[in-house]
């Protein structure tokens, strides 16, 4: 069992963030969004309710007859596989994956028709059930908090002073654009989350290397690598971030000091192989096959 020393002393290290997550959470829940955000989210949500119906993220053309508003023109939310005569979420993989624990827990603890019955249209009314949009809510909450722990510790990075970083995270949440995707039903929750870890690994990255060469230095790039991988599921232009970063950890000046001169060159080449490579080859195996899954083709985008 935990020492409750432990415990009080743990609590009295983190209470000012603790203080600024309650914060944060108080005001998102009272701020919570009645309506669902319309748009993109819709039909990658559509695409989750199916794989937990039916098993599959394809949703058989037949089907999307009854889905008028989001089929009206071709192209805007769904790519139409003629193949298989099925359609995709225009949307990377990993926004459906995200997106299904509030789907499911809505099909665990309420009462929910399939709503991909035979012959029945599928509305916003029966997507967005008042369970559902209770749960998206508190999922965005849940986000909110991460992105908010990842600037906080961020803005420690930079300044000794607690006001200035809580100054830093109630700035960027409550008087910028990011907002309005706090609130928002929608995938930029997840990318604005990555994005912030993304910057915090980077940073750390980038003071351990140039501190001495550190091998400390190299699981934060991993994780910078990793962040980048998850965004490029998501949108699949993030995928340009692989070759910014490699050539950032390879070719600024600081960086060929600290890690490409001396003894541990041969060593630092391999740990960038395994920290930077392997991320960025496991990213483009797993878009190639949901590209050829979904589309057709490897090098079909969905766009």
């Amino acid at each position: 069992m935990s020492n409750p020393r432990n415990l009080l002393s743990r609590f009295a290290q983190n209470k000012h963030v603790l203080l600024l997550l309650l914060l944060i959470a108080i005001v998102n829940f009272c701020t919570m969004p009645r309506a669902a955000y319309q748009g993109d989210a819709y039909a990658i949500r559509l695409e989750g309710v199916h794989l937990l119906e039916k098993g599959d993220i394809g949703i058989p053309i037949a089907k999307g007859v009854l889905m008028k508003e989001l089929v009206a023109q071709e192209g805007q939310y769904f790519f139409f596989n003629r193949e298989k005569g099925k359609l995709y979420s225009k949307w990377g993989i990993l926004n459906t994956v995200l997106f299904l624990p509030p789907v499911a827990m809505e099909r665990i603890l309420f009462q929910v028709n399939d709503l991909f019955e035979p012959g029945v249209p599928v509305t916003d009314l029966k997507l967005h059930t008042k369970p559902l949009m209770f749960l998206l809510n508190v999922y965005n909450i849940f986000f909110s908090l991460l992105v908010a722990l990842y600037l906080y510790r961020l803005a420690e990075l930079f300044s000794g002073h607690l006001i200035s970083r809580y100054v830093f995270v109630l700035g960027i949440f409550y008087s910028t654009f990011v907002w309005n995707y706090l609130r928002a039903q929608s995938s930029e929750i997840f990318q604005i989350f990555l994005f912030a870890v993304f910057f915090f690994h980077l940073v750390r990255f980038q003071r351990q290397a140039k501190a001495a060469g550190k091998r400390e230095a190299w699981p934060h790039l991993l994780a910078c690598a990793s962040c980048a991988g998850l965004l490029s599921l998501t949108k699949i232009y993030y995928i340009l971030i692989f070759p910014i970063l490699t050539a950032v950890v390879i070719l600024e000046p600081e960086f060929r000091g600290a890690l490409w001169g001396g003894s541990q060159q041969k060593q630092n080449a391999r740990r960038l192989v395994l920290s930077l490579g392997l991320p960025t080859l496991v990213t483009l195996s797993v878009i190639l096959f949901a590209n050829h899954y979904k589309y057709g083709s490897f090098f079909e985008s969905g766009y």
